[in-house]
């Protein structure tokens, strides 16, 4: 009652929220000790419903500051959306409940704690992805075909303790209606959807760009010292960097099924830069984690326990699921292909993009692998493009190093999708051989491309080439990359000039910023 008048909800004591994710984790877990079963809904239906829709109204409202508050509010949502009773409850509050839970989820994941925001994103998706069918990730020395019923008693420790609010391996209970309702929130307001994909692409490029950091310093660290013992910290940091890469993969895969016309149509202001940025980012990481075996395989290969979720299956198989997303239209429609599509084109097209890294997954590569000087590495590699930070793209003097290029042992542990049958099915595994048949199809198409001189190449991505040049201060890049970077600065890649408008060769004017007059630069004094 008090939530509805205003300012009476100030003065509720915090205790009333904080109790709240432990009160549901006593009914809906607590209550239930059988593995196979969970909370049965006819039991307390009323209370589920009414606990639902003050979840949906006050997920986001900006009268709690309290972080612990804020945390409470996000811990009882994870647990309703572990049961599916609880998914059944929230889809059963009122349409304006409903709405304002899913803006609070797609707020830009930037200046807030977006980690258990995208969790709860992907509690609707769970069991609807390509080889998504169970939260808990198979192990690298698993065997057999017959899953493990587990239930939810993961989730407890082995003296059947209470381990936590949010339960990481909870069984799939995806939610149709949640993934409808996302979808039309982000099909119809393009500036929203815009900006919310932007910041999941940047936490993206950040999280994979910190991982692969950390997995080259611990490959140096390991190839200097003979039994090394590395800090916990820093091995924690690694997986949790793996981890928000995989889970940031799939809700991008799960935004592309539901709202494909954000890629797709081509009339949408920024559906050209946000389809290259996806393109570009799926492609480098597949070159990182799959062939020429590098630092990834490396560390798999080690055998930590500490690294035991850094493993070739959730990272691959997420970036597939991307690919078959983006790709499903062309795929059924059409059978015989006679002409590139802006998708296909953007994927063939990106500098990092082999066929060795897709044929990996099957575990048979026939087309032959390019050397690594001949694959600019874009974002994630800033040995080869040390002038480029790998998060910001800004233009940065680079660091001398010592260090020298460590050449790649065979691999050890070997990957193919086959070997995980109650993860995979045969289907799926068959779906990725006509993606491959059908992108070597397209690439052959693709001879009346001229590729442009690299003296005309973007300095920044190294793919495109130059098109637009940046006032009052000269500079030049793509259009892709001064329009991604304009997202988050409006200040020049190399000099740090605040950027007037961006032209294109002919004086056609296709950025300008607002904001200019308020802040001249030296150009101009």
């Amino acid at each position: 009652m008090s939530s509805q008048t205003g300012v009476l909800f100030a003065f509720v004591p915090e205790v009333y929220i904080n109790i709240l994710p432990i009160l549901l984790d006593t009914v809906m877990d607590f209550s239930n000790h059988d593995l196979l079963f969970q909370f049965e809904v006819s039991d307390s239906e009323c209370v589920l419903n009414m606990i639902a829709d003050f979840l949906s109204v006050h997920s986001a409202d900006p009268r709690i500051i309290l972080a612990s508050c804020k945390d409470s509010l996000l811990q009882a949502l994870g647990t309703l959306t572990c049961h599916k009773p609880g998914i059944k409850a929230l889809e059963k509050s009122p349409r304006k409940s409903q709405v304002s839970l899913v803006k609070a989820l797609l707020r830009p994941y930037e200046n807030r704690a977006w980690g258990q925001s995208n969790w709860l994103l992907l509690r609707f998706w769970l069991g609807e992805g390509f080889a998504y069918k169970d939260a808990r990730q198979p192990c690298v020395w698993q065997g057999g075909n017959v899953p493990f019923q587990l239930g939810l008693c993961r989730s407890r420790s082995k003296n059947e303790s209470h381990t936590g609010l949010l339960h990481n391996i909870a069984p799939p209970n995806p939610s149709k209606y949640f993934q409808k309702l996302i979808g039309e929130k982000l099909a119809e307001d393009e500036p929203f959807a815009t900006t919310f994909l932007n910041s999941v692409l940047s936490q993206l490029n950040w999280a994979f760009s910190e991982f692969i950091l950390l997995l080259q310093e611990i490959q140096n660290t390991a190839l200097r010292q003979e039994n090394t013992v590395f800090e916990p910290k820093q091995l924690k940091i690694c997986s949790m960097c793996f981890e928000l890469t995989v889970s940031l993969m799939r809700c991008l895969e799960m935004i592309i099924t539901i709202a494909p016309e954000i890629f797709h149509d081509a009339a949408r202001p920024n559906s050209d830069l946000i389809l290259t940025r996806v393109c570009q980012l799926i492609s480098q990481v597949l070159s990182r984690v799959t062939v020429p075996p590098g630092c990834f395989q490396f560390v798999v290969d080690m055998c930590s326990a500490d690294l035991n979720a850094v493993t070739h299956f959730p990272i691959i198989a997420a970036a597939l699921g991307i690919l078959l997303a983006l790709l499903h239209p062309e795929m059924e429609n059409d059978k015989n292909p006679s002409k590139v599509t802006r998708i296909t084109r953007a994927l063939l097209t990106d500098p990092s993009f082999q066929f060795a890294n897709l044929e990996f997954a099957l575990g048979e590569i026939k087309t032959p692998i390019l050397q690594q000087s001949e694959i600019p590495r874009g974002n994630f590699d800033p040995s080869t493009r040390a002038h480029i930070d790998p998060l910001t793209n800004d233009v940065r003097v680079p660091q001398p190093t010592s260090s020298k290029r460590i050449r790649a042992d065979p691999p050890i542990i070997k990957f193919t999708l086959s070997d995980f049958p109650t993860h995979v099915s045969n289907e799926e595994i068959e779906e990725v051989r006509r993606l491959i048949e059908m992108l070597k199809v397209k690439q052959s198409l693709l001879s009346d491309i001229t590729l442009p001189s690299e003296d005309s190449l973007c300095p920044i991505c190294c793919a495109k080439p130059i098109a637009v040049m940046f006032t009052p201060c000269k500079h030049q890049s793509c259009s892709n990359c001064i329009l991604q970077h304009l997202m988050n600065s409006k200040v020049c890649f190399y000099c740090k000039t605040l950027i007037k408008t961006i032209e294109t060769p002919d004086g056609t004017v296709i950025y300008q910023n607002t904001d200019y007059l308020q802040a001249p630069s030296i150009f101009e004094v």
